[in-house]
């Protein structure tokens, strides 16, 4: 996809306007296409960016016009004129006041707008679109192991389908790589079978306290894809400060705020 057509995909997705065939065409590209996932992250670090300094700009601008306006009502009053030249600063006075109130309501329909655009919270399923970027990462430097190679290479593509036998065969070999197991989890997960997905992962933190944050991590986001916000809040509030998924976890929970 060429840049343009990233572009206009990036901002249909902000504005929830993508289809849920195309909802999962943008997530797939996501995770395969660096470049798209590079412009989708700076897309969503400049709105956050514009939003704030939006907030920040409408305060400074109706402080400087409040000045300005308290200052030429403060000269009328002190420059020792006679009466009929007060009263003229006074019309003055009256129009500054009138174009403060304008440019403030001017200020705020800016301000209505951007919250406007802003109160369209994406959805759960765009969340989890953003969210789930998955590692898989199975190959050891100096070995050759051609199934994990494989099956590295197919779960990196989004094959899901065609990952899920090899995973099967690996695992009835190596019973007890969680890793593997929650690769497993994941491919049902996005497969659609959110049963069997959350079985694993709750399978996989019971087996070890290691893998408690990763489990908790994917079942939070089992719970977003469903829709089910609040069992996602739940979990994601169980993710401890020194896990490699609380930062994702502290912004994931503050926008479902």
């Amino acid at each position: 996809m060429d840049s343009d057509n990233s572009h206009k995909l990036i901002a249909r997705y902000f504005e929830n306007d993508l289809s849920d065939k195309e909802l999962a065409t943008f997530q797939q590209q996501l995770r395969e296409d660096p470049a798209f996932a590079s412009a989708f992250q700076m897309e969503k670090d400049l709105m956050e960016g514009i939003e704030s300094f939006g907030n920040q700009q409408l305060r400074g601008q109706l402080e400087a016009i409040h000045l300005e306006e308290t200052a030429k009502r403060n000269a009328s009053n002190e420059n020792g004129l006679p009466r009929d030249e007060n009263e003229n600063r006074g019309k003055v006075v009256k129009l500054v006041s009138r174009r403060w109130w304008w440019a403030a309501a001017i200020i705020l329909v800016g301000l209505v707008a951007r919250l406007s655009f802003s109160d369209k919270k994406p959805t759960p399923q765009q969340l989890y679109a953003m969210y789930a970027v998955h590692d898989f990462d199975f190959t050891v430097k100096g070995t050759e192991d051609k199934l994990l190679s494989n099956l590295e290479s197919l779960l990196k593509a989004g094959k899901y389908a065609q990952a899920l036998p090899l995973l099967d065969t690996y695992l009835q070999l190596n019973p007890t790589d969680l890793e593997k197991m929650l690769a497993k989890g994941i491919s049902l997960l996005e497969m659609g079978e959110h049963k069997e997905a959350m079985e694993i992962f709750r399978a996989v933190r019971q087996a070890s306290p290691i893998m408690e944050s990763k489990s908790n991590w994917y079942i939070a986001l089992a719970f977003l894809k469903n829709g089910d916000v609040e069992n996602c809040k739940k979990a994601l509030l169980t993710i401890p400060a020194e896990s490699v998924s609380f930062k994702d976890a502290e912004e994931l929970l503050a926008r479902l705020k």
